[in-house]
């Protein structure tokens, strides 16, 4: 069993070497890095780790980032996919949490319980009750291949926001269950990347005049 980790970065270069270094030399888990039209310390720190990266010269945004994302998983070998944010810190046995509840339960959508904290230790014994879930914010979404291949790909009209509702609202109307297991969490410091975006008011807008049409035509 194998998972790929995309994680699309942009600013923070500290946040995003700290959510890189969460992830990133674990067995059976390979990164791919998006440099999303990254700030140069960023795409400088990109460049320096051995794995898989796609590189746009510009930001063409949130959910197209995550479309070739997903599209590389597809055409690949990985049995899951995992889309993160470039603000999260994972737990140090987050994979082994994923890999053994998948071994009993193949289809569930795992999601980390968040901790709004950058944390000064790893701790590795904490212990929170499953809890069935909505889904969360778009900050850390699995995925097996059928289920990727039921979203993909999520539309280029909502760029910004919406993705993760598309993702979670069509596998949940299927049946999927997204669940935050035991012993799975992680930090998210809230980097606030978005609103670095230049004309964000404005993308945000359109997206939620996008969102709209998208639902009607459901």
């Amino acid at each position: 069993m194998r998972i790929l980790v995309g994680i699309p970065c942009l600013y923070h270069h500290d946040l995003c070497k700290r959510a890189i270094d969460s992830v990133y030399g674990k067995p059976n888990v390979d990164i791919l890095l998006v440099d999303n039209g990254a700030e140069k310390t960023v795409s400088e720190l990109i460049q320096s780790y051995d794995c898989l990266k796609i590189i746009n010269e510009q930001n063409i945004f949130v959910n197209p980032a995550w479309n070739p994302i997903i599209a590389t998983f597809l055409s690949g070998g990985w049995d899951y996919l995992a889309i993160m944010n470039s603000d999260l810190i994972l737990q140090s046995q987050w994979s082994e949490v994923c890999f053994n509840r998948w071994i009993v339960s193949p289809d569930e959508i795992l999601i980390p319980q968040m901790l709004d904290a950058v944390p000064r230790k790893v701790y590795t014994n904490f212990q929170p009750s499953e809890l069935v879930t909505e889904g969360t914010a778009g900050v850390f979404i699995t995925l097996n291949r059928k289920q990727a291949e039921i979203i993909y790909p999520i539309p280029e009209e909502i760029k910004v926001w919406f993705g993760d509702n598309w993702i979670y609202s069509i596998l949940r109307a299927l049946g999927y269950v997204t669940v935050i297991p035991p012993n799975l969490f992680s930090y998210h410091a809230w980097s606030s990347t978005v609103s670095k975006v230049p004309g964000i008011s404005e993308i945000i807008e359109s997206d939620k005049v996008a969102w709209g049409r998208l639902l009607n035509q459901e």
